[in-house]
């Protein structure tokens, strides 16, 4: 713990996938960019990391991926609720949701798309270098 509290604290900027190592947001310093990557069908829960992220006043980024970039795509039709209204399919079961989106779902980030929310990041992240080092 205290080497990854010592790795984050010197750290300009933190980016991970929605989940619970997001914690680690605590360690960092107000000012610090902090990228969220959101999976389909988590957006309506990534608010409990951007919500303290915000008031850490750390520059808070979100990345919803797309559902090109979900391996959902390769078990569902792009037709099934879970794809089309992840919204509608989550009113069902929160067991449902969590066993969908939060344990079968892998991430594959179409990375020329994210390189363009990571330039956003990184100027963002060069403004807290040159203020504070």
């Amino acid at each position: 713990m205290r080497e990854a509290y010592e790795l984050i604290k010197s750290s300009h900027g933190m980016v991970g996938v929605h989940g619970a190592a997001l914690t680690h947001l605590l360690f960092l310093r107000p000012g610090s960019v902090f990228v969220q990557v959101v999976p389909v069908g988590v957006g309506w829960v990534a608010n409990c990391y951007g919500s303290p992220a915000k008031a850490m006043k750390l520059e808070y980024m979100e990345y919803s991926i797309d559902v090109e970039e979900s391996s959902l795509v390769e078990k569902y039709s792009r037709d099934d609720l879970v794809l089309k209204d992840p919204v509608a399919f989550s009113r069902k079961d929160w067991g449902v949701t969590k066993k969908v989106y939060l344990k079968e779902q892998d991430v594959r980030l179409d990375v020329n798309q994210f390189r363009n929310h990571m330039n956003k990041a990184y100027e963002k992240a060069k403004l807290f270098m040159d203020l504070n080092g």
